[in-house]
């Protein structure tokens, strides 16, 4: 069970009861914080602080500035119904390069995965391009051949 948020009550729930644990809208900053604070109230209720997994949704716009915001904030704003000055803090906007780099300082505050919804139209097409900037996935581990009971 992954518990998403990042009130208190969220942090709360995710320490106690959660496998994984992703807030939306936060910077990396707030999600270590938010980490730390998970991470401690778990070891609090006598759980394994590292059995949580730790993920954040990234809202995302490729283009150039300023129309990239533009797009993403309105986007945002149809989805949600509030006006977009609520999400100016909160998208992350600009060429597929700055996108991974922002995925990336989620990961070095102790995401294991970062979710990328990218805001507006050609989803695909943006997330391509910040995937192609973030470069190729580290190879998982190889799967030994007949590995298990009796091996």
């Amino acid at each position: 069970v992954w518990v998403g948020g990042s009130s208190p009550a969220a942090l709360r729930r995710a320490a106690r009861l959660g496998d994984g644990w992703v807030p939306l809208f936060v910077t990396p900053e707030r999600f270590r914080a938010d980490l730390g604070t998970v991470r401690e109230q778990a070891a609090r209720a006598g759980r394994d602080p590292t059995q949580i997994t730790p993920a954040v949704v990234m809202v995302a716009t490729v283009g150039a500035a300023p129309d990239a915001t533009a797009t993403g904030l309105r986007w945002l704003s149809d989805l949600y119904g509030i006006p977009p000055r609520a999400f100016e803090r909160r998208l992350v906007a600009g060429s597929a390069a700055q996108c991974a780099d922002a995925a990336a300082r989620y990961l070095d505050a102790g995401a294991r995965h970062v979710a990328v919804m990218v805001a507006g139209e050609g989803a695909l097409e943006g997330f391509g391009q910040i995937a192609g900037a973030l470069g190729p996935a580290e190879p998982a581990e190889p799967a030994l051949a007949g590995a298990g009971a009796g091996s």
